[in-house]
């Protein structure tokens, strides 16, 4: 059984990243649900994002703070959303590689003294 994976996203002022890091995300093969939450952004971003984000072939959710909390700040409040077993932290200026999450995911099912990967 594939496990539950959330991803969770977190953006201040991303908007030229956004194409780039939905199409990574579209190389994700098992199912996951992202959540996303914009810090207080002033670029456009959240309203691209909200436009971008419907065709996606899994489960998504946009969250928008009229504060910026910071990282970790955001990164607390995007967690206490999750319900998966996973949670896969992601910077909208990346980009995921095919196999990748799906790799992360079965090294911590082989060890479950392993806490973080």
């Amino acid at each position: 059984m594939t496990p539950a994976v959330d991803v969770l996203v977190l953006l201040h002022n991303n908007r030229n990243w956004i194409p780039g890091f939905l199409s990574s995300l579209r190389r994700i093969s098992i199912p996951v649900t992202v959540y996303f939450l914009d810090n207080n952004s002033s670029d456009g971003g959240p309203d691209l994002l909200a436009e971008l984000l419907p065709p996606l072939p899994f489960r998504t959710h946009l969250f928008r703070s009229l504060r910026n909390y910071g990282f970790a700040g955001g990164m607390n409040r995007l967690a206490a959303q999750s319900r998966a077993e996973f949670m896969f932290i992601l910077n909208p200026d990346t980009e995921i590689d095919e196999g990748c999450l799906e790799k992360l995911v079965e090294r911590m099912q082989s060890d479950d003294r392993i806490g973080i990967c």
